[in-house]
């Protein structure tokens, strides 16, 4: 018997921090929006225009939303594959398809390999690196998935 009690215990524990939990990241998007909010109004009383949200912050999940979020970052994405051309010959090719699961809040939840012809795992990390941090479009409801093609010849790891 006496484990039952601790087990009882021990969910209600754990249901009380997961509800604590939830009212802690409420309470912190509240103030974000007040704190956003008095910013804005502050300088519109001082004669500025209010700022615009960066383009790549729009709202919808469509695969060119997220591919102009990840275009500037191209540059990153091939030094990468210069890596692999350089550990394995000039006649290097791969694809390499991404599948990314954006967040509500436009943050790279998951990073999924869903076709992968290059086989290097440091390849795999280092793209990973490059688009986990980025700030995605805000998905129109619930948090979305897109897939990103990457094609990689030898030539394009030239600097």
């Amino acid at each position: 018997m006496p484990w039952r009690s601790l087990l009882l215990l021990t969910l209600i524990s754990v249901l009380g921090l997961a509800r604590c939990k939830n009212e802690l990241r409420e309470r912190v998007e509240a103030e974000r929006e007040a704190v956003d909010e008095r910013r804005a109004a502050t300088q519109t009383a001082k004669g500025a225009t209010p700022p615009t949200p960066p383009p790549s912050r729009t709202r919808g999940c469509t695969t060119e939303a997220v591919q102009a979020v990840t275009r500037p970052h191209n540059d990153a994405i091939a030094t990468c594959w210069r890596k692999v051309v350089q550990a394995r010959g000039p006649t290097t090719t791969g694809r390499f398809v991404v599948e990314v699961d954006i967040s509500p809040e436009g943050e790279a939840k998951f990073l999924g390999v869903k076709e992968d012809t290059v086989h290097d795992p440091d390849f795999t990390r280092c793209v990973f690196a490059v688009l986990k941090p980025l700030a995605y479009p805000l998905p129109e409801r619930a948090a979305c998935a897109i897939v990103l093609p990457f094609s990689f010849t030898a030539s394009e790891a030239r600097p």
